[in-house]
């Protein structure tokens, strides 16, 4: 399963020590996305981190990585290393990983808590579409050349990186409204027109609904399973306002059709900074 993104906010490179590849190919990704006019508009963060089996936190990038990436006029002098965390997994919009062996690590002992985060990890070369690539360079060499092969090899793959972030961005706008909250969420949309509509919510649905009333008309058992709730009707919405502050639970109110657009088992998209609904494209494949 591949990840979705509304915005890109902050990819994480994900090696075995974090002071090696990670960093430097944190390092180029920045400067990119830097100059990069939808990643700069995103304020697109990069950071690097190791996968904890060989990790030494707080140790300083290795010289060759300072001194090569240094020839390619960037400093990685002041960066540190620290094992990835589940915190830094929940706040990313995704972790690559440079080979599968980090990836599988990191799945099992970083994502414990909470397992769906384990889908915002996947190995660079999978995202990419490429699995038959691989950066065996570096694995067991001190070779300074070995470095800047890594580097020019990585500032390669950055378009091509970008180019698949952009498209899995892309999000049909389904309904608009007024946002309660501050949160973008996702889930399957349930309809719910009748009581015994409302019985079939599960953890996790985004509950799509005529009425702000929702609880009084519902009931409040099922309804307090929902990830979000969208709501066609405008007016009335103290009661939804109490919900969404009460429950945490971020609501678009006032879309006028969401009923009508959102088909029922959907994969939508919630927005409440915005008050925006999308349709997602997020695929098992």
């Amino acid at each position: 399963m591949k990840p979705f993104f509304h915005s890109v906010n902050k990819v994480i490179f994900l090696d075995g020590d974090d002071v090696r590849r990670a960093p430097m190919a944190a390092a180029l990704f920045k400067g990119f996305a830097r100059d990069n006019p939808l990643l700069s508009l995103w304020h697109t963060e990069a950071l690097s981190a190791g996968s904890g089996k060989f990790t030494v936190g707080g140790a300083s990038p290795d010289k060759n990585a300072k001194a090569v990436m240094s020839s390619l006029g960037v400093s990685i002098s002041s960066h540190r290393a620290h094992r990835l965390t589940q915190s830094m997994v929940e706040e990313s919009s995704i972790v690559l990983a440079l080979e599968a062996k980090h990836l599988e690590y990191a799945k099992d002992h970083v994502c414990v808590e909470f397992p769906s985060y384990r889908n915002r990890i996947i190995t660079f070369f999978d995202y990419l579409d490429a699995p038959d690539l691989k950066f065996d360079i570096l694995v067991n060499s001190d070779k300074v050349s070995d470095y800047l092969s890594f580097a020019k090899w990585m500032e390669e793959l950055l378009p091509r990186l970008v180019y698949q972030l952009r498209r899995d961005t892309y999000l049909p706008l389904l309904a608009k409204g007024k946002g309660l909250g501050s949160a973008v969420v996702n889930g399957p949309a349930k309809i719910v027109t009748n009581a015994s509509q409302a019985q079939e919510i599960c953890a996790g649905d985004v509950v799509v609904c005529v009425t702000n009333q929702i609880t009084e008309v519902f009931g409040r058992g099922k309804i307090e399973q929902a990830t979000a709730i969208v709501t066609d009707s405008a007016s009335e919405m103290s009661q939804l306002s109490e919900l969404s502050y009460e429950l945490n639970i971020p609501c678009v109110a006032g879309t006028g059709n969401a009923t009508q657009v959102v088909q029922n088992e959907q994969q939508v998209v919630v927005d409440t900074t915005g008050g925006l609904v999308y349709g997602s494209n997020q695929n098992d494949d």
